[in-house]
């Protein structure tokens, strides 16, 4: 499997298949590759595999977290804590500044930023003021763009 944001999706999807088939097993074969996964992360919190992607890292970083965070939710409804695993929230937060700003980008000249909807989840879960700016720049998030999460706002969004 690949360690970039395609691995993080389909290890969402194991998470996801396994929790519904009730495969034990299979959960935690899943939930060890997502925690290896984030093993990749960067002390510093950036993800290698996304941010070497040049002017599309900021927006491939943010669609590992989607997967990521998505993960982490089905896990923590099945009593599994990935939360506070590693530096799952250091990426998070690393990456946080540069959404609004992508011109500031360490990682190439010129990067793009869409918002894409892992904040709602994000803030409902750690609460972290620094959020607030990306999600009320982009809310209601729906079904667009290419993520496996959607309607963030409809399921977890927190009225400010």
């Amino acid at each position: 499997t690949r360690n970039n944001n395609w691995g993080d999706a389909g290890t969402f999807l194991r998470i996801a298949v396994t929790d519904y088939l009730g495969d034990a097993a299979g959960f935690s074969a899943a939930i060890a590759k997502w925690k290896s996964l984030v093993d990749l992360i960067a002390a510093d919190g950036h993800i290698p595999e996304e941010t070497r992607r040049g002017t599309s890292g900021l927006n491939y970083t943010q669609e590992a977290l989607d997967y990521k965070i998505a993960a982490a939710i089905i896990a923590e409804r099945r009593g599994v804590d990935l939360w506070s695993y590693g530096r799952f929230k250091l990426a998070v937060d690393y990456v946080t500044p540069y959404v609004l700003n992508p011109s500031a980008w360490p990682w190439a000249t010129g990067a793009s930023s869409s918002i894409h909807p892992l904040w709602e989840l994000a803030y409902q879960h750690w609460q972290n003021p620094a959020y607030k700016p990306i999600i009320q720049k982009r809310r209601p998030y729906g079904a667009d763009g290419h993520s496996a999460v959607r309607w963030t706002t409809l399921t977890s969004g927190i009225p400010f």
